[in-house]
């Protein structure tokens, strides 16, 4: 049994493949990039991933970061993306077959910053698991992948919820 956490977003996102059954390990967390040459969805290119890692059979269960409104005060970007993004786990959640367990970014990480949500995963890691993250030559993406692996643990009660 296997598990995949998803830090989405609407070009890339953080995918992180956990195996349930053998103590919650981390088998392999990375940034998947839509594909836009030929016009692929995230949907497309992350099940390509995962039947790269899995063979054909995808994983049982699947945790995903939902969007959360923030007041204006707090909110970055253009708040209509928002609904794009809903669009996007929206559809991950209609494809995937299995148990989905969706979180809003609040509930998991508080409103922990970036570096510290890294090194408190990064904690909570085997020497083993830091292995197979692969890096991401554009840093300012990377925080994709660790937020993938810091939902992963707080999915599999290995991290606990940060205020």
């Amino acid at each position: 049994m296997s598990i995949v956490s998803i830090d989405p977003g609407l070009h890339v996102c953080g995918v992180a493949l956990w195996e349930h059954e053998f103590g919650n390990k981390l088998i392999w967390a990375g940034l998947v990039k839509n594909d836009k040459a030929y016009n692929r969805t995230m949907i497309y290119a992350v099940e390509r991933k995962l039947a790269d890692l899995c063979g054909h059979k995808l994983p049982d269960r699947l945790a995903i970061e939902i969007p959360q409104v923030y007041v204006r005060s707090r909110s970055k970007g253009d708040p209509n993306d928002l609904i794009q993004l809903a669009t996007v786990v929206g559809a991950f959640d209609y494809w995937f077959q299995g148990l989905v367990f969706q979180y809003k970014p609040h509930d998991w990480k508080g409103s922990t910053p970036k570096d510290v949500t890294k090194a408190r995963a990064k904690k909570r890691l085997t020497t083993d698991e830091q292995k197979r993250i692969e890096t991401v030559s554009a840093e300012g993406l990377m925080h994709n992948v660790w937020d993938s692996v810091a939902l992963g643990l707080f999915h599999l009660r290995r991290e606990p919820r940060t205020p």
